[in-house]
């Protein structure tokens, strides 16, 4: 019965492991099914985000511009926004797009592709090893 605790603290941590999975999965999808090309951002669009705050805060989204693989310009807005302007009007920034399916491009960075895996990843370390080092004592003491 003592090692009951420990065994709930691990699948407790291992939960958001599965999502870290699951993110990386579609972020390693992403990569590999996309082409990547440089881009121009162009503009900014705003917008109020409420979710985990008690007051809404403005975000800046870039706007970026690139041509894909036939020529044609294509105008995408980042999915990923912050408080304050991540890049300057005209700094060039890498886009990933899949040629089948132009309207599905993305601004390739760390915050788009790799952060939800790594927070996820990240937040079930602590109950991980904690009921790992509790799982040992209660089975070995």
């Amino acid at each position: 019965m003592k090692i009951l605790p420990p065994l709930i603290l691990l699948v407790v941590g291992l939960v958001p492991w599965y999502f870290a999975f699951q993110a990386y999965e579609t972020s390693r999808q992403l990569v590999a099914n996309t082409v990547p090309v440089e881009g121009t951002v162009v503009d900014y669009t705003s917008g109020y985000e409420t979710a985990s705050r008690r007051y809404p805060a403005l975000f800046y989204y870039p706007v970026v511009e690139f041509q894909d693989h036939q020529g044609h310009t294509q105008r995408i807005t980042s999915e990923v926004g912050a408080g304050k302007k991540l890049y300057e009007a005209g700094e060039r920034v890498t886009v990933r797009y899949d040629p089948r399916n132009r309207q599905r491009a993305v601004v390739d960075s760390f915050l788009r592709l790799w952060a939800k895996p790594t927070l996820f990843a990240l937040a079930g370390v602590p109950l991980v090893l904690l009921g790992g080092v509790r799982l040992v004592r209660a089975l070995f003491t």
